[in-house]
């Protein structure tokens, strides 16, 4: 059995163009403690943000990001002392439809979504909530720092 099928639940925790903060991590991390629910961190280079970079770049920030981000999550670990794991996973692409597919690809039980939470010109963090929520059919939870 893997450590992934021995959890009640899977949890998906979003960040995208600086959204979340350490604190929102610890918080997604104690959740799925208490829960005993897996915890995949899926971190989105957003189309508004790097719509424009090409895609050897874009590939080396997003090896970069991964970096930094393992090195958060170990941190957020022993910060916690919670020795859970947390599969990271970093992507391209539009935030909704993304987190929206990998919820449903990875059977996520519910969606943590750090604050602060950048929004589109057209979307507002109800909107961007609601139409997750209504996507995926799963709870929708915003995490304030």
């Amino acid at each position: 059995m893997t450590a992934e099928a021995s959890h009640t639940g899977h949890y998906l925790y979003v960040s995208w163009g600086g959204s979340g903060r350490a604190s929102c991590l610890r918080q997604a991390l104690r959740q799925a403690e208490d829960a005993d629910a897996s915890l995949r961190y899926l971190a989105i280079l957003d189309d508004g943000a790097f719509a424009g970079i090409d895609a050897g770049m874009k590939s080396v920030i997003a090896d970069e990001l991964a970096w930094l981000l393992e090195t958060q999550i170990d941190l957020a670990r022993r910060q916690t002392s919670i020795d859970r794991t947390v599969w990271l996973q970093v992507e391209a692409g539009d935030v909704g439809p993304l987190a929206a597919a990998v919820a449903k690809a990875t059977d996520a039980t519910k969606i943590l979504i750090g604050a602060p939470v950048p929004v589109s010109a057209t979307e507002s963090v109800a909107e961007l909530l609601e139409s997750l929520r209504t996507t995926t059919g799963i709870p929708v939870d915003l995490i304030l720092p």
